[in-house]
């Protein structure tokens, strides 16, 4: 698949905008923003897609937004491929949302929940991969946006609960939850090898 992608990037490129294009690395940077731009139409189109086949579009789009927040500057677990990623978060918004629509809860006990997991996020926070170690500087911007973007989504879960939106309030909640648990493998594989 991706592979795919990266062809039609490269046709696309070399058909429309070769001339337009000074400089090799002008055409590879070109190129590279062609292949996240028809990576994110596909995740676009694959979600939206589950969001029907699952009626229940409206709280997928509040999950993947929130996790989106929520995973922005924390970072998390990279799949090898397009698909692999695709199917890893889709597993996630799609568990989270069930725990929402058919078990439940009460929404305070989500709210904590998230707290619990937005500390840890931010505690951990940024998981940097092993080919591209963040410096100290950068990881401490990283960990203070972090901080932001947990704080402001957990407030929004505590104004949302207040407000009467509790399928919205759990499912946000969800994403922090979900994405602490995509930290974690990052975070303690990290760990096992500086210990070692």
């Amino acid at each position: 698949m991706i592979h795919l992608i990266h062809v039609i990037a490269k046709n696309i490129t070399n058909e429309f905008f070769v001339n337009r294009l000074e400089t090799e690395i002008d055409k590879a940077k070109f190129e590279y923003g062609l292949v996240l731009f028809i990576e994110i139409v596909l995740d676009i189109i694959g979600f939206a897609i589950l969001g029907m086949l699952f009626g229940n579009m409206a709280l997928l789009a509040v999950y993947l937004i929130a996790f989106a927040i929520a995973r922005m500057n924390a970072g998390g677990y990279h799949a090898k491929t397009f698909l692999g990623c695709f199917i890893t978060i889709a597993i996630l918004a799609l568990a989270s949302i069930h725990i929402v629509s058919h078990i439940g809860g009460d929404s305070v006990l989500y709210i904590i929940l998230a707290g619990i997991s937005g500390a840890i996020i931010v505690a951990i926070a940024p998981v940097d991969s092993a080919e591209k170690p963040l410096g100290t500087q950068h990881r401490r911007r990283l960990r203070k946006k972090t901080l932001n973007s947990i704080l402001s989504l957990v407030v929004l879960c505590i104004l949302l609960n207040a407000l009467g939106f509790k399928a919205g309030t759990c499912t946000i909640c969800m994403a922090i939850i979900g994405q602490m648990l995509s930290m974690m493998p990052v975070y303690l594989s990290r760990r096992r090898n500086r210990i070692v």
